[in-house]
């Protein structure tokens, strides 16, 4: 985090309260309409139900067949 940073999101708390590592999961399309749509907000979902064991197989070296 930057001297002076001032952008105040939950990363930045977490980092700085925890002295932790913290990442953001973007997960809406820059050029996304709001309100989102609710079949864009179920694919979405789905979607990041993986991220937390693609992570997890990330970081213990494991690789599928």
């Amino acid at each position: 985090i930057e001297a002076y940073d001032t952008g105040g999101n939950t990363v930045h708390y977490f980092a700085e309260r925890f002295n932790r590592p913290a990442i953001t999961i973007e997960t809406v399309e820059d050029n996304a309409k709001f309100p989102l749509d609710i079949n864009y907000q179920t694919q979405v979902f789905r979607d990041l139900t993986l991220v937390l064991f693609e992570f997890i197989v990330a970081i213990a070296g494991c690789e599928n067949p």
